[in-house]
């Protein structure tokens, strides 16, 4: 028996990489070769070091492995406790990227039963460990192929057995964002296109109370008015909701349902609330005057990121239509007005970049004693300037002073907090981010070369300061992101490792116009 042992360690041990996924068989995922050496080698480094699962609060706050921990890898069971603590980690490291209201710890307890009756989904569980694998680069990403089968056989399973829909839903948005993770953008496109569709099958768009689910129309999900299953619901319909309008609007495509078919509140209101009335909003609150749907100071993160996101994808939208559309066309430049006074209102009322999130609505307002923004409260700011620029953008290229004006102010309200996430080296942003720092960029380009046709060169070298910060920021994440690898590499021939001058931003007007922002 110790000699079977030492064979299997020289083995494993001999492995550089995974020879591959073997066929599939009829009734379980393909399977694979054992893990690698090296990967064997980084995960028992990591237990020594004890990777502790803090978001969770998990009791298994140490990760320890079996010596023969590579037989899960071939038998088609779920990985050990410790690789599960570790991959628990990474995928709650970055959570906040999608989504800023956190799964609750039971969510990251469940990931350590294998049973598919009491614990999560299958397709779930191996979703999350999928994009945790996918978000770190080294040697966890050589399981990157077990668990991309594993995550598609089971969500195949799922629908074919229309087996806990809301956990497939879910579990499809993370398999989406993986694909979008790895630079598949158009595929991520359509399936978040088709979760949406999905959702809206499971009434996931119409919660509110009383009855929280659809009124005048069916629903593939059964009736609930357990508060915890009514807010995990709310919760994964914001996530679609803002990844759908969010990618639409970078690239330019038509919304896949008409915001007056949203009828989910923002968050789950306090049980003493008695469901009052300033806590039924939803999407289309924000686009009528005087609703309070617009000043969001006390909301919670993820309903400031959901109501970022509309406003996002609303301006995009009319800001495309805009120069087409004639000034006696009342009714368009109505909503236009009414939009974008939206735009500034929650501008103005957010939270400050230096406060800590709120993931309750009872929650009370704590400023971190720092001079360091938070990466999560950042993300609106961001956000909220993306959207002005997006309704003023084309109006400004039209020849508007006006619409130049709001672009410009936008721009440079947002630099100086893109210029804070490079100093305190916040590390891996939400690639949602990247698009807003494109259009920036491009809105810089477009100025300085303005300046310097009408010769005011002074004020040229001003916006070669604001380039300077979005390319260098750029350039950070190009380590985690292939849109800002790409992005970054195309304006790299052009000024080649020295910082950007005034002799070569000509060139990034054409360059950023080739890329969707």
């Amino acid at each position: 028996m110790q000699q079977e042992i030492n064979n299997l360690k020289a083995q494993i041990d001999s492995l550089r990489r995974p020879v591959g996924i073997g066929s599939e068989t009829a009734s379980h995922p393909s399977r694979a070769t054992m893990l690698p050496g090296d990967l064997l080698k980084a995960l028992n480094q990591d237990s020594n070091s004890g990777w502790s699962l803090v978001s969770s609060g998990s009791k298994q706050s140490r990760a320890s492995f079996d010596p023969l921990m590579g037989s899960w890898w071939t038998r088609n069971e779920p990985p050990p406790s410790g690789l599960i603590t570790i991959l628990a980690k990474m995928f709650a490291e970055k959570e906040h990227h999608y989504t800023h209201d956190p799964r609750p710890p039971e969510f990251y307890e469940s990931l350590y039963n294998p049973d598919p009756n009491t614990g999560l989904h299958p397709a779930l569980r191996n979703a999350v460990f999928l994009l945790a694998c996918g978000y770190y680069q080294g040697p966890f990403a050589q399981l990157e192929p077990l668990f991309l089968q594993r995550t598609k056989y089971h969500l195949g399973q799922s629908l074919a057995l229309a087996d806990r829909l809301l956990d497939y839903v879910e579990a499809y948005i993370l398999f989406t964002i993986y694909h979008g993770l790895k630079g598949r953008y158009f595929q991520g496109i359509r399936n978040i296109a088709a979760a949406v569709a999905f959702a809206f099958a499971c009434g996931l768009h119409a919660l509110r109370p009383p009855e929280w689910r659809p009124a005048d129309s069916s629903s593939l999900l059964p009736r609930t008015l357990c508060r915890s299953e009514i807010r995990h619901r709310i919760r994964v319909w914001w996530i679609v909701f803002s990844l759908n309008r969010l990618g639409n609007a970078a690239y330019d495509i038509n919304s896949d349902f008409d915001d007056n078919k949203v009828e989910t509140v923002w968050e789950l209101p306090l049980e003493s609330n008695n469901f009052e009335e300033q806590h039924q909003h939803t999407v289309s609150s924000l686009f009528v005057r005087d609703t309070g749907a617009t000043y969001v100071y006390h909301d919670t993160a993820n309903a400031i990121r959901s109501k970022c996101a509309a406003l996002i994808d609303r301006a995009a939208r009319m800001g495309s239509a805009a120069p087409h559309t004639s000034e006696g066309d009342h009714r368009f430049w109505k909503k236009f007005e009414i939009l974008d006074q939206a735009i500034r209102n929650v501008a103005d009322s957010l939270p400050s970049a230096f406060e800590e999130p709120r993931y309750e609505a009872a929650a009370r307002c704590v400023t971190i004693e720092t001079e360091n923004v938070n990466r999560i409260t950042i993300v609106p700011h961001i956000f909220a300037c993306h959207a002005r620029i997006l309704l003023h953008w084309e109006l400004a290229r039209a020849g508007s002073l006006k619409s130049h004006t709001a672009c410009l102010e936008a721009s440079w309200k947002a630099v100086p907090l893109v210029r804070k996430t490079v100093e305190q080296d916040i590390g891996h942003v939400s690639p949602l981010l990247l698009s807003s720092w494109a259009r920036m960029f491009r809105v810089f380009t477009c100025e300085h070369s303005r300046l310097v046709i009408a010769g005011d060169t002074e004020r040229a070298q001003f916006i070669i300061l604001e380039l300077r910060v979005l390319s260098r920021a750029l350039k950070e994440q190009a380590k985690y992101n292939a849109f800002a690898s790409e992005f970054f590499c195309a304006i790299q021939p052009h000024h080649g490792k020295s910082p950007i001058s005034e002799a070569d931003v000509t060139p990034f007007i054409s360059i950023s116009l080739k890329f969707p922002t």
